[in-house]
């Protein structure tokens, strides 16, 4: 484990694509060779901000010694980075479910149609745009700096009444910023239609660091669902 990090990282030094994802995922039984070698790995790779994606394959509990130390490893919050198999029988039931599991989960062109839907109606906000806010980005609108996931940054742009919302990723991972764009049904119901490419009326401004989101019309400020 620790040899691949190492590789990782001098592939990513030395000749990676510069608008390419730095991220290595690792599927493991979560029994490393040389626990030192691989923790001090990890610490060169988050120092980087290498993303570490996990898919562990065992008969542990989450709250075993081998899959603290996996979460611990992965990036944080590892529950968005780290897949659990329990062993080998229920990869085996179905590879491609765990496949597209994974796909889904890491790889930030995925889209999963059915679970955006699912979290649209439960929650009362949709996730628009990766790498890129429509608005005006201001940081006197910072809600926080360490929230855990997508939810607690959603409660806090309620509760300062906004429409939309920036969620940080890699180097502003935590980062959680109110949106200053106004978000009527029609907008609305544009970005649900066309989500492989959805337009931004004053043009999306682009950055690796956030991704966007929109509040429903009256469902986010009436409180997320």
């Amino acid at each position: 484990m620790a040899q691949a990090f190492s590789m990782a990282e001098d592939m990513f030094v030395k000749g990676s694509r510069k608008d390419a994802q730095h991220s290595v995922m690792l599927i493991t039984d979560g029994k490393p060779s040389f626990a030192f070698m691989t923790n001090e790995m990890v610490e060169q790779l988050d120092d980087k901000g290498i993303m570490r994606y996990f898919v562990v394959v065992n008969n542990q509990g989450p709250n075993s010694d081998a899959m603290k130390q996996m979460q611990k490893w992965a990036s944080q919050p590892w529950e968005t980075n780290l897949v659990h198999v329990q062993g080998l029988v229920m990869l085996d039931a179905d590879m491609d479910m765990w496949a597209e599991k994974a796909l889904t989960k890491f790889c930030p062109m995925a889209f999963s149609a059915s679970v955006s839907e699912y979290e649209e109606k439960t929650f009362g906000y949709a996730h628009i745009k990766d790498s890129a806010w429509c608005g005006v980005k201001d940081d006197k609108n910072i809600l926080s700096k360490n929230v855990q996931d997508v939810a607690a940054c959603a409660a806090l742009a309620v509760g300062a009444q906004k429409q939309s919302f920036l969620l940080g990723a890699f180097f502003r991972r935590g980062w959680c910023i109110g949106g200053t764009m106004a978000v009527d049904s029609k907008q609305y119901k544009t970005w649900q239609k066309n989500k492989e490419d959805p337009a931004c009326p004053d043009g999306w401004k682009s950055s690796m660091l956030f991704d966007f989101y929109a509040f429903e019309p009256d469902a986010g400020q009436s409180g997320i669902r």
